[in-house]
């Protein structure tokens, strides 16, 4: 059976799964429905560790001529491609969650780790912060460094649905509607929460929020 997917991602971040469905002669359609535009921005605070929910958060954070000695800090990430992007940038990373999808354990492993040292997390104008929840306020510190901003874009009807994060949701449902007996796949719990939240019922909620993870799913339940 032939099948029609979409996937919140532009093709050259999905090449593997554009493999993949041109191989099982699927039709896929990638395309991100949002950007992103750098900020002026100065650190100020006092912190221990740099937080990155995202490779774009590294990216315009450490892109940056900062004065700021990161031989003294630690680097924490959401997930391994954030972690793999500020490897490539010449940094260690000191933490990444066991499961980047499930926002509440990347959380606790976020939080047992950090015991008390001072965070600053670095972000958009969109930035949820759910790693910070039930810190204390003295803890922790934001810092905005790129804003997101939502892309019109007519997607054409599809079978399967791959939302890789709540700002893709919001972006897509500007301009289209979910067709009724569509599938859909959440790239996380947070993504998964804000289908949920908006009565769209998820298929499969990603656990690792990775390209892999997807096919493998692919391939056992279509």
């Amino acid at each position: 059976m032939s099948f029609r997917i979409f996937i919140s991602r532009n093709k050259q971040e999905v090449l593997k799964l554009a493999e993949f469905c041109k191989n099982r002669n699927w039709q896929l359609f990638p395309k991100s429905l949002i950007s992103f535009h750098s900020i002026p921005f100065v650190v100020k605070s006092d912190f221990d560790v740099v937080f990155f929910p995202s490779p774009r958060a590294a990216q315009f954070f450490l892109n940056e001529n900062l004065n700021v000695d990161f031989s003294t800090k630690f680097f924490a990430t959401a997930g391994e491609q954030t972690a793999l992007t500020i490897n490539k940038m010449g940094y260690g990373i000191h933490f990444f969650p066991t499961l980047s999808g499930n926002v509440i354990q990347v959380r606790q492993e976020f939080q047992n780790w950090l015991g008390s040292k001072k965070v600053l997390y670095v972000g958009s104008n969109l930035a949820r912060k759910s790693v910070l929840t039930n810190l204390d306020e003295k803890q922790w510190s934001f810092l905005q460094v790129y804003e997101t901003i939502f892309e019109k874009a007519k997607i054409p009807e599809s079978d399967i649905y791959v939302f890789t994060s709540p700002s893709n949701v919001q972006s897509f449902l500007i301009n289209n509607i979910l067709p009724k007996n569509a599938k859909v796949i959440a790239w996380g719990s947070t993504t998964a929460e804000k289908l949920e939240n908006l009565n769209v019922e998820v298929k499969h909620t990603l656990e690792r929020s990775e390209e892999k993870e997807l096919i493998d799913l692919l391939i056992n339940s279509y």
